[in-house]
């Protein structure tokens, strides 16, 4: 530090040391990168929802956009939830489940309690839930059941397939 003057002008000089630190959110962004950058292509996922819309839009997305063309959709009726059970255990590395499978009238499931039988199956791949109902006690029933991850319908695809790829990768490294 000085202190010059000259004529009526007066001249503060400072000099500090200075470190540069990264950011934590740098760091945790550059972690998610490599995270993405480590997902394995063409795992095969296998998708259970009630609704025709949302198994459209899960199949385009999760082709699109997941690195895979081994996308099973389930759902069509209630017939199709032990196939999907079959098909995850077989050859499922993630799971993606909607919580409310319904059918009309007394014909419905719930998605946690076929994370229940993934689970009683010993499957290890990633199991997300992925509902209308993301209630922080909802998403503690998710949890308890053995979902890994929880995705609420209101996350876009593409976030939520984001999302989904760094859970596995962290997922199968630990």
């Amino acid at each position: 530090v000085s202190l010059t003057q000259t004529a009526g002008d007066v001249v503060f000089a400072g000099q500090s040391e200075l470190q540069m630190a990264t950011s934590s959110t740098a760091v945790v962004d550059e972690m998610r990168e490599q995270d993405l950058a480590q997902f394995p292509n063409d795992l095969h996922i296998c998708c259970i929802d009630d609704s025709a819309a949302a198994r459209r839009l899960l199949h385009f997305n999760l082709t699109q956009w997941g690195g895979t063309k081994n996308v099973h959709i389930f759902g069509k009726d209630e017939t199709e939830a032990s196939e999907f059970v079959r098909k995850t255990v077989a050859v499922g590395r993630i799971a993606i489940l909607d919580q409310h499978l319904e059918y009309g009238g007394e014909s419905s499931l719930l998605g946690t309690d076929l994370v229940e039988l993934l689970v009683a199956k010993h499957f290890e791949g990633l199991i997300c839930m992925r509902s209308g109902n993301a209630s922080a006690h909802d998403m503690a029933k998710y949890r308890n059941a053995g979902a890994h991850c929880i995705f609420g319908k209101d996350v876009s695809m593409r976030k939520m397939i984001e999302d989904m790829k760094v859970a596995y990768v962290r997922h199968v490294s630990d």
